[in-house]
């Protein structure tokens, strides 16, 4: 059985941000993941971090559903998914 892939963490160091590497790993990673048949990727945020939610959504990823309380502290996870 193959699961579909999913995005632990995507973290780009501050003054590298703006020029275009986190697209570039994203973009490497839909490449490989196409010609491995796959067709669909996931990912996720906390619902406390507006950026990293406004990320996915610029990179073409779509709001698949939101979980409550999943994360210390009682946050919620944004999770994400995109097709391929």
């Amino acid at each position: 059985m193959v699961e579909d892939p999913y995005i632990g963490l995507v973290k780009v160091n501050q003054e590298k941000r703006g020029q275009g590497v986190g697209r570039a790993m994203l973009r490497f990673l839909e490449e490989f993941l196409r010609e491995n048949e796959f067709r669909v990727l996931m990912s996720s945020s906390q619902v406390n971090e507006p950026r990293a939610q406004e990320w996915h959504r610029k990179m073409g990823f779509q709001e698949s559903g939101i979980v409550v309380g999943i994360n210390k502290g009682g946050i919620g996870e944004v999770f994400f998914t995109k097709p391929l």
